[in-house]
């Protein structure tokens, strides 16, 4: 004789609409091999992380202020622009403060073959709410032109 079955928990041949034989579900492509996405992300070489570079860029660079983000510049000796980001967490909410550093991030990638090589960006986020792509990267294409990093 079968032990009675508890009605809250079912059985895997119990349900009406699983597949009596379940098979993994359709594979798809990882995300790196998207034909938009290879050769697109930021490189090592062309991001800040140094503390000391973001304070030399903050002191001896230029400066272009839009009402969403700042735009710090100042030239290196290397072939590559890179590229660093600042966001305060007087800003709040880290998903908030993580969108708009993506979302720079990507305005950057859709103009960085535009820009003048060997120059160091400094990018201070000041506003995050309700701000789409478009936004960042008008802003940061202004803030570029009077900064006059484009060829």
């Amino acid at each position: 004789a079968q032990a009675p079955q508890h009605p809250r928990i079912s059985c895997a041949h119990a349900h009406a609409r699983r597949a009596q034989n379940p098979q993994s579900s359709t594979a798809k492509k990882p995300l790196a091999t998207h034909p938009r996405l290879i050769g697109t992300a930021l490189r090592p070489r062309e991001r800040l992380r140094l503390t000391k570079r973001f304070l030399a860029i903050r002191r001896g660079g230029t400066l272009a202020r839009g009402r969403m983000l700042s735009v710090w510049a100042l030239p290196n000796r290397l072939t590559v622009t890179r590229l660093g980001l600042r966001v305060g967490r007087g800003l709040k909410g880290s998903v908030a403060r993580n969108r708009a550093k993506r979302l720079v991030r990507e305005a950057f990638r859709a103009h960085k073959a535009e820009l003048k090589p060997g120059g160091d960006l400094l990018v201070v986020i000041h506003q995050i709410a309700g701000v789409s792509l478009k936004q960042f990267e008008a802003e940061l294409i202004k803030a570029c032109s009077k900064l006059q990093l484009f060829n």
